[in-house]
């Protein structure tokens, strides 16, 4: 709104009594005075502006004014919120100016809020990364509107740019519609009744033919006791407990993964084998990656130094909502299934030098694990018995990098245990190449972050 004061038109003096310059046979030029923005709502700031703008410094003071008579500010600016103003209230601003080529007195502009828009603060897809055949997806927004109105919220579903209409009753996509690969996009229509905002929110379910298994929160017992054969002298005997529950890749990140993650062309004998010959920033790089394909935290910061990565991790593993390698305790109870064995499936129970048939309470060692007995070199992954949680590969194959750095663990018990205080890692898990004692649960062993070994693999992990 703008308010004219021509050489014929009425001032206002502090008295508020009307003064002609026509009466007065002034020759006063015209000045503006004007509220921006020109349809405020409830969280703009409010400016009087006055034209022309070189006579700005000349005026004594701006009053600003709630259509109720309270004071509302003394500045040329005025941050509204809606403590002190609502939708459809009258605000006014009042100048007092004195020139003597121009219209002065107290000139007077007011404007009306007007409807603020509802705001979607948030929006996504749950669970982050589902779990396949067993979760269902579900769209989450987080809306809300400055002038407290009721909202309408909707929803449409799109699979692979397609619109997809077969969702549950309470607007959910069922497990069984949720595939690896798939990319799920969720439309949200946020209305107060006169204005309303759309948002869309994308996500990447699976890797191709990543699967993931869900580890619960729990107490267990860590390292080896005293009798446990090829047991170490750094597996000392302790109580961990996890406080969340987690994910764990049900396979070891295979070649065909990598390269769909790095999107690099890898020349592959074998895409079901997996990779390896990765360092372990190298490794906490691709977490990264897989962390954006998802949508997720990135866990780890990583820079390029001499056309070679180095990370490390931004906070503990477990406040992170992303993609990473495991703890060692997470590592170690996910192999162990809520056994207190060597092996999820028991101990060994015969003996041998080195490499030799190892065989186990509930079934042999090459049931449940490529070593030197049964490989010269890495295998598909997933052709053998899994454990408990559904993870195969854990024992054998590639030893497996985790977060923490290498220390000797006192036998006190510990919550969420991590150590990252050093450039050592601890790889768990054994190998083709590896003896049945190297393979067991409890064994670890230390070696520098920066080694590239074609014995050492990745097994992510994501706090659920």
């Amino acid at each position: 709104m703008w308010v004219l004061i021509s050489t014929a038109c009425v001032l206002f003096d502090e008295g508020d009594i009307p003064v002609s310059c026509d009466e007065l046979g002034c020759d006063i030029k015209p000045i503006t005075l004007r509220i921006e923005p020109v349809e405020p709502t409830v969280s703009d700031t409010l400016y009087c502006m006055v034209e022309p703008d070189n006579i700005a410094a000349e005026i004594a003071s701006y009053r600003w004014t709630h259509e109720d008579g309270t004071p509302l500010g003394q500045n040329q600016s005025l941050p509204l919120s809606p403590t002190i103003v609502q939708k459809n209230d009258r605000v006014s601003c009042s100048v007092i100016f004195n020139h003597p080529h121009y219209a002065s007195g107290n000139h007077k502009v007011e404007t009306q809020i007007v409807n603020s828009p509802p705001i979607i603060s948030d929006l996504g897809i749950s669970p982050a990364v589902p779990i396949l055949s067993y979760d269902g997806l579900y769209c989450v927004p987080t809306a809300y509107d400055i002038d407290d109105d009721e909202l309408v919220v909707a929803s449409t579903w799109f699979l692979n740019d397609e619109r997809f209409d077969d969702v549950y009753v309470d607007g959910s996509i069922l497990p069984h519609n949720v595939h690896a690969g798939d990319r799920w996009q969720c439309q949200v229509h946020v209305s107060d009744g006169e204005l309303s905002i759309q948002e869309d929110s994308d996500v990447y379910v699976a890797v191709e033919g990543i699967q993931w298994a869900t580890v619960p929160a729990q107490s267990a017992l860590l390292g080896s006791p005293d009798a446990e054969q090829g047991r170490g002298p750094d597996e000392t005997l302790r109580m961990a407990t996890l406080s969340s529950d987690y994910f764990v890749m049900a396979t070891e990140l295979t070649e065909n993964m990598a390269a769909a993650l790095t999107g690099l062309t890898i020349e592959s004998d074998c895409w079901d084998c997996p990779v390896s010959g990765l360092s372990w920033s190298e490794a906490a790089e691709l977490a990264n990656l897989l962390s954006e394909y998802y949508w997720l935290e990135q866990c780890y910061s990583c820079t390029a130094i001499d056309s070679e990565v180095s990370c490390v991790p931004d906070m503990s593993p477990y406040a992170c909502n992303g993609i990473r390698l495991p703890t060692e305790a997470e590592w170690e109870i996910a192999a162990r299934a809520q056994s207190n064995t060597a092996f999820h499936s028991g101990n060994i129970i015969n003996e041998g030098m080195a490499c030799f048939d190892a065989e186990l309470d509930e079934q042999r060692l090459e049931d449940i694990a490529w070593y030197c007995y049964t490989a010269s070199e890495p295998q598909r992954v997933g052709q053998l018995n899994v454990n408990a949680y559904g993870i195969s590969d854990i024992h054998g194959n590639l030893w497996e990098w985790t977060s923490d750095s290498y220390s000797v663990w006192g036998n006190g018990e510990t919550t969420d245990p991590f150590s990252f205080e050093n450039n050592t890692r601890v790889i768990k898990g054994g190998s083709f190449a590896d003896s049945p004692y190297d393979l067991r649960a409890a064994s670890r062993r230390n070696v520098l972050s920066n080694i590239q070994s074609d014995d050492i693999g990745i097994r992510f992990v994501l706090t659920r």
